[in-house]
């Protein structure tokens, strides 16, 4: 199992054979156009035509940062592959002329190529515009394999409950991918966002062997200090006594390689 972070919540995963991509961003804006949203401020750290044969795509939820129309055409126009998204992520998909594509419920799984993708439950929201709230489900994903789990988180607040769940159902996590950044206001964003602090507790209830860190250091969001996801998590580690080999903090491209079980 070989990871890279390309930047945001995009992680490249190979693993045994099969090639997963999560969450696809390559825009340049985060937005509704190429000219209107937050500007990207670090590129992708692999660029989408350097990709290798992706086989399945996860999405955990329609938010701009995460289901970006310019970056799901790339992907459809030269690869062949399986979307898996929350149920209600279909009619986008149609509406846009993909049709490869599985929906699921909260808990429900899907078999391909000798894997099981299943669907679990963030604390989060949806939403295209300010007037289609929660429409469409929000999820994160096990997959399942021979060699273990891989855990992408999506985007999510805490939730211990939750969390433990999850590894209590999923005791094999070889790999889980967790979103650190989301600090100001606190009183705002801890409700639906996790921050370095949850973002090692997750790691810890879920049980994961090794974790990386994603949503973070590629747009400027507003109220947003660049560098306080790193140095947050860097003393989250220290604190919660988890060693650095074992919740990275990567650079963009830079492709790190799992441990067996």
């Amino acid at each position: 199992m070989n990871v890279a972070w390309i930047g945001q919540s995009t992680v490249l995963l190979l693993w045994d054979g099969v090639t997963i991509l999560t969450d696809p961003m390559w825009s340049n804006r985060c937005g509704p156009s190429r000219f209107l949203g937050v500007r990207r401020c670090q590129v992708p750290g692999i660029p989408l035509d350097e990709l290798p044969p992706v086989d399945v795509v996860l999405i955990s939820h329609d938010h701009y940062d995460h289901l970006d129309l310019p970056s799901v055409r790339g992907i459809a126009k030269r690869h062949d592959a399986l979307f898996v998204l929350p149920q209600g992520l279909g009619t986008w998909f149609r509406k846009h002329g993909f049709h490869r594509f599985v929906e699921l419920e909260w808990w429900q799984s899907y078999e391909h190529r000798g894997y099981r993708y299943h669907a679990v439950p963030a604390r989060h929201w949806s939403a295209r515009t300010p007037f289609r709230r929660e429409r469409r489900l929000y999820a994160g994903f096990v997959v399942e394999g021979t060699s273990g789990h891989f855990f992408f988180a999506g985007d999510t607040a805490y939730n211990a409950a939750l969390f433990r769940e999850i590894g209590e159902r999923f005791s094999r996590i070889r790999l889980a991918a967790i979103p650190i950044d989301s600090y100001t206001p606190r009183w705002f964003k801890s409700p639906i966002h996790a921050d370095a602090e949850d973002a090692v507790q997750i790691h810890n209830d879920v049980g994961s062997r090794r974790s990386i860190a994603i949503h973070f250091n590629t747009f400027q969001f507003p109220l947003r200090p660049w560098g306080m996801p790193r140095s947050r998590l860097a003393k989250a580690l220290v604190d919660k006594k988890v060693s650095r080999d074992r919740f990275w903090i990567p650079r963009a491209g830079e492709l790190l390689q799992v441990p067996p079980l």
